[in-house]
């Protein structure tokens, strides 16, 4: 009877082990399928856009990288294993020398960067902005791009502002022209029309100035292109503070500093209206930048005078309409920066135009030069 009830009590003792033993094997075996199953519903995908990316960068700037890692990435987004592969890249030149023509090929691919100083490089960040078969979309790191920091003292560049004249609403080519990017500065003929333009102005952090309309030598026969409130010769003072005053409501709150000529060959030769115009300009702390339209303007001589703020154009770039002309006029520009230290230059909102300076900037044209706001002249 004893030895019943001590084999009783050793059962009774040993089950609760016996079921813990059993729970856990049982567990175990469940998390191992889990693991599995979630083996079997990982999808791996293998994505190629780092190497086709990097092909283009390395057939373009081959003579000016030094040296090439390459590292194979794999991270799980989604149930989807993404591998890809991420390129360190070593740069001859600084960041400086190719940040215009590589923010071309970022923009153009729709890569991110970002900017990380380090001590002896700037190390430029891209990402890839990809999209899983859900619709989902990951950040993937392609490039670390290394760009050597020079220690010695940097070369002060040529100064050249670059005007684009005659524009009036948002439409194909002002896109064409924002997809630009580099510095310009837009002379923009005050409408109400405008509010598009002055916001994608301020998103890039260009420069904008008022394109105010004045009576030519030719007027009334090319009235149609005054398209706005126009000063005419032998105004007075209020009136032309009057037609200031509009214009500049059409920029709402965009801070104005500055406007000149459209059109203007009559206004701008003529002492007794430049003279009002520039008493209302210095009231208002604006300066005038001479489009020169006349070699008969009287606009520098004036402005001495009543003393304000003076800046004059060097050179209109598309007076005539033809691509190889143009692009002559570009690089005319160029020198003539070079050889005074600054310059400014005047181009207007025209398909030719707009080609022209895309093909500039896929050839880094401006390397030699600094592209600056109007602005910034009046310092120098």
């Amino acid at each position: 009877m004893g030895k019943k009830i001590r084999r009783i009590i050793f059962l009774l003792a040993f089950l609760p082990l016996l079921f813990c033993c059993r729970k856990n094997e049982i567990l175990k075996k469940m998390d191992e399928s889990i693991i599995e199953n979630k083996k079997e519903t990982t999808i791996n995908l293998e994505i190629n856009v780092s190497y086709e990316i990097f092909s283009e960068f390395q057939r373009k700037y081959s003579q000016d990288i030094r040296k090439i890692n390459v590292k194979v990435r794999e991270e799980v987004f989604s149930n989807y294993n993404l591998i890809w592969n991420q390129y360190e890249v070593y740069w001859h030149k600084s960041w400086e020398e190719l940040k215009n023509s590589l923010r071309y090929e970022f923009s153009r691919r729709n890569l991110k960067y970002k900017l990380k100083k380090l001590r002896n490089y700037d190390e430029i960040i891209v990402f890839y902005s990809y999209s899983l078969p859900t619709f989902k979309k990951v950040d993937l790191r392609l490039f670390n791009f290394y760009f050597p920091i020079t220690l010695k003292k940097e070369i002060k560049k040529p100064l050249l502002a670059i005007v684009v004249d005659d524009i009036t609403e948002k439409n194909y080519w002002t896109d064409r022209l924002f997809s630009l990017s580099y510095t310009l500065n837009l002379a923009i003929i005050p409408t109400s029309k405008i509010g598009e333009l002055l916001k994608e102005t301020k998103r890039k952090n260009w420069y904008a100035i008022i394109h105010m309309p004045m009576e030519s030598i030719s007027y009334p026969k090319d009235a149609k292109y005054l398209v706005s409130y126009s000063i005419l010769q032998g105004m007075n003072k209020e009136e032309i503070e009057k037609i200031v005053n509009k214009s500049m409501e059409y920029f709402e709150d965009y801070p104005i500093e500055g406007i000149n000529n459209h059109m203007g060959s009559k206004v701008t030769s003529d002492p007794e209206t430049m003279r009002n115009l520039f008493e209302v300009l210095k009231e208002k702390k604006l300066f005038f930048l001479d489009s020169k339209t006349s070699h008969k303007s009287v606009g520098k001589r004036i402005a001495k005078e009543v003393d304000i703020p003076f800046l004059e154009n060097d050179l209109f770039l598309d007076h005539e309409n033809d691509k190889e002309m143009i692009r002559k006029r570009f690089q005319q520009s160029i020198d003539i920066a070079k050889k005074k230290g600054k310059a400014i230059v005047i181009c207007h909102i025209r398909p030719k135009t707009i080609e022209v300076m895309e093909e500039l900037e896929k050839e880094n044209f401006f390397r030699d030069v600094e592209l600056v706001k109007l602005k910034d002249l009046l310092n120098e």
